[in-house]
């Protein structure tokens, strides 16, 4: 598309010089003049417009952004990664529950031979949701680089044209040295060869700025130089379409560039003088087109001076806006991820662990105690069915009023009572603020999960109690406790990050016997 552009603004520029020289009965010396001119001006405000449209899209970026306030793009990445991780959730873990709760179903009623292979079933499932639980609590607790707002886009200056402009200037170039050369008709003033050598450097200096990183107020002080040793020893240099570029070109590149130190607009001012005054003086009639030619390009690179102001101050609003959003969206996911991570652990972790004890019980006992065997799948088909409401209220972002709190504590030690456990519920408070029993519920059924996991066999004691203004959680069992060394898992790092976001304490005791794990969650509101 761009490229049919500049096919179309060649087309238009050939096509335009064309129409006004040869259509007066001009020639091709003419007809280069006016198609290099045009060709010159049209570029300069093509350029323009790029620079201007560019900044106003920059500022419509920036208006938008500054719109958006931080807190709403965090909810708003926040739910997107709640949907995300939902779909991950079910079509994996969720998945997984559902087949245990399957084969629970057909176990049942199946005769003791095929009863084992659903019991063999159910186990292996309890080994897929363990190494996809611990694959997705690796992804949500891996760092992951914030995505920084998407850099602006490059303003992009239109390089293959203007070295089709160059090569023209070259030509014309080709053409007024050709003439110079006619002229002398084998007599060649002796002066002719050095001011088509001065032509030449002028005009090879001016593309070097133009295109490469060369000194501008350098070359604009030089070539003022050159006008005014000119005009001094009579003998200025040549007029022509030449010099006309060269001042337009040496004009636009200090004007236009804002890299340009502030010096270089008194080397510009001086080469306007000493030019201008060679020009008045030696060649008056040709002072209205340079002023034109200069004019032009002036004026369209205060345009583009202009522009490149409003567009890089855009940018810079856009990019902090875009900054402060993406800070507070990364936040806001990073905590998302934890809070799923963390419940994701609690809920699924402790039933794995019940599954496949439990599971392992009724196939041993299948045959000797039905009974028994039948009651211990009972036990798995309960916990299977509170870790799959866990992890729709997971998979759904649930609401305050939807997570379980102290008033589920006791139904979750009876259950974990019935998985094998010998836990006692000693002390629980009528109630608690929201926050602060949704914490101590997930911090009672991962120690009990612990328990069951790393303590098979061992006595626990559960106390939850408000004293001194805190909502005290203790779990304490009498098994082999902690290594000096243990730092615990994902569990641990789960029941640490709780605690702290509420600005509690937690402590691990150690001594033998067995492990006390104390939680104090301050309160911050009123009991209900």
């Amino acid at each position: 598309m761009r490229r049919l552009a500049d096919l179309a603004l060649a087309a238009l520029t050939l096509g335009g010089a064309a129409a006004l020289t040869f259509g007066q009965g001009f020639g091709i010396a003419e007809f280069a003049f006016v198609a290099i001119l045009w060709a010159l001006l049209t570029l300069a405000l093509r350029h323009a417009a790029i620079t201007w449209l560019t900044a106003h899209a920059q500022r419509r970026r920036a208006a938008e952004l500054a719109r958006t306030t931080p807190t709403e793009a965090a909810l708003r990445a926040a739910d997107e990664e709640s949907e995300r991780m939902a779909t991950d959730i079910r079509a994996t873990l969720h998945a997984t529950l559902e087949a245990i709760a399957h084969e629970v179903t057909l176990a049942r009623s199946a005769a003791p031979d095929r009863a084992v292979e659903h019991l063999e079933a159910i186990q292996r499932h309890a080994v897929v949701a363990t190494t996809e639980l611990r694959r997705m609590l690796g992804l949500l607790r891996a760092t992951h680089p914030s995505d920084d707002a998407a850099p602006p886009p490059a303003h992009r200056r239109p390089r293959r044209v203007l070295r089709l402009v160059a090569v023209g200037l070259m030509q014309l170039e080709i053409i007024a040295t050709s003439q110079l050369w006619a002229e002398g008709n084998g007599a060649v003033d002796p002066a002719e060869p050095l001011l088509m050598v001065t032509q030449l450097t002028l005009s090879t200096m001016a593309l070097a700025v133009f295109f490469a990183p060369v000194d501008a107020p350098l070359a604009c002080l030089c070539t003022a130089g050159l006008f005014a040793l000119g005009f001094a020893v009579g003998a200025p240099l040549l007029d022509g379409v030449w010099l006309g570029i060269v001042l337009a070109l040496l004009s636009w590149r200090i004007i236009a560039r804002p890299a340009v130190p502030r010096w270089g607009l008194v080397a510009l001012v001086a080469l306007w003088a000493a030019a201008g005054t060679s020009i008045a003086t030696f060649s008056p009639g040709n002072l209205g087109v340079h002023c034109v030619m200069v004019g032009s390009a002036t004026a369209t690179a205060v345009a583009v001076r202009l522009g490149d102001r409003t567009r890089t101050d855009a940018e810079a609003r856009a990019a902090t806006a875009a900054g402060e959003l993406a800070s507070e969206t990364a936040r806001a996911v990073r905590e998302r991820r934890l809070e799923v991570a963390r419940t994701l652990h609690d809920a699924l972790s402790g039933t794995v662990g019940v599954v496949v004890a439990q599971t392992g019980a009724a196939e041993v006992l299948w045959r000797s105690r039905p009974d028994q065997a039948k009651a211990a799948l009972e036990v798995v088909a309960e916990a299977v069915a509170h870790a799959r409401v866990d992890l729709e209220r997971v998979a759904l972002g649930p609401a305050p009023q939807q997570r379980p709190g102290l008033a589920e504590i006791p139904g979750l030690v009876r259950r974990m009572r019935d998985a094998g456990i010998d836990v006692v519920l000693v002390a629980l408070p009528a109630s608690a603020p929201q926050e602060a029993g949704a914490a101590a519920y997930r911090i009672v059924q991962e120690c009990l999960a612990n328990v069951a996991r790393h303590a098979p066999g061992a006595a626990a004691e559960v106390h939850v109690a408000l004293r001194d203004g805190d909502l005290s959680i203790s779990v304490s069992d009498d098994g082999p406790g902690l290594s000096p060394t243990d730092r615990g898992g994902y569990g641990l790092t789960g029941l640490r990050e709780r605690v702290g976001l509420l600005g509690g304490r937690l402590t691990l005791d150690s001594t033998p016997p067995g492990l006390r794990v104390l939680a104090r969650l301050p309160i911050r509101q009123e009991v209900a």
